[in-house]
């Protein structure tokens, strides 16, 4: 590790630091070789800089190799691991998003959306892979109408239909 003082900041969020400390760490191996960024990546030494902004190519120099390539939030197709956000953009997402909404308000006994305890719950449904969902849904959610759910947000209606109802049926039982 490199040697030097670090500060330490505590915080609800980083707007809201409530305790910070400066330590100093001592390495335990001589004569590291630290890169030197001040021109590849100036940024690295500006962290305290207000507005403190690190574009791609900093990044990039500085993690050592390429980003992964990874598709862009909402394109299709919808998997398990797309979010309710994901494919709110199709109808059945929009009516699976307001169905959460008002069944968490009723279980949480929270009215106001602007709760932060509303807030922190529905963000953490709405950002999550939809897999979570169905392990989190017990005996009212299955994986099978999930994936129902993501063949009709995939555009195929009926099939994804047959799912959830299939999936109804058998959980019926």
């Amino acid at each position: 590790m490199e040697e030097g003082e670090f500060e330490i900041l505590i915080g609800a969020s980083s707007a809201d630091i409530r305790l910070k400390d400066t330590v100093y760490v001592e390495s335990i191996t001589e004569n590291i070789e630290l890169p030197d960024f001040r021109e590849s990546t100036p940024v690295y030494y500006e962290i305290h800089r207000k507005n403190f902004q690190v574009e791609e190519n900093e990044f990039i120099t500085l993690y050592g190799r390429n980003l992964p390539n990874y598709p862009p939030r909402g394109t299709k197709p919808h998997t398990l691991n797309s979010s309710l956000e994901d494919i709110q953009g199709t109808m059945i997402g929009k009516l699976i998003g307001f169905m959460l909404r008002r069944g968490l308000k009723k279980h949480t006994g929270i009215k106001d959306e602007s709760d932060p305890t509303y807030r922190m719950m529905w963000h953490f449904v709405y950002e999550s892979p939809l897999r979570t969902i169905a392990m989190m849904g017990g005996d009212m959610v299955s994986i099978e109408m999930i994936e129902g759910v993501l063949k009709i947000s995939n555009r195929r209606f009926f099939s994804g239909l047959f799912e959830i109802l299939r999936s109804i049926h058998k959980n019926e039982r």
